[in-house]
């Protein structure tokens, strides 16, 4: 599948992500590893994509993502305060 900004348009993307992809791939970008590590490293919000995901896909993301959400909000949770530290105490 080759994603073009006008397929992001069509599907509401935000603004500014479409932006940041047609800079990116002004022609288009294929779905690949490279390309989505590419994206990511840019900013871009690659679990977006899961809305064009066939259906049968779908539900396999969801299932993944249900698998691991729990354990992400308990690394994010203790993650905050760190983070919010770190900020602290280099603007001081």
């Amino acid at each position: 599948m080759k994603i073009t900004a006008d397929l992001l348009r069509a599907n509401d993307a935000c603004p500014d992500q479409i932006t940041r992809f047609a800079q990116l791939w002004p022609d288009g970008a294929a779905v690949t590893l490279e390309n989505l590590a590419t994206a990511r490293t840019a900013s871009l919000d690659v679990d977006w994509l899961r809305i064009l995901l066939p259906p049968e896909f779908q539900l396999r993301w969801d299932a993944l993502y249900a698998e691991f959400r729990p354990r992400w909000d308990a690394l994010y949770a203790e993650f905050q305060p760190r983070r919010a530290a770190l900020y602290v105490e280099a603007f001081r």
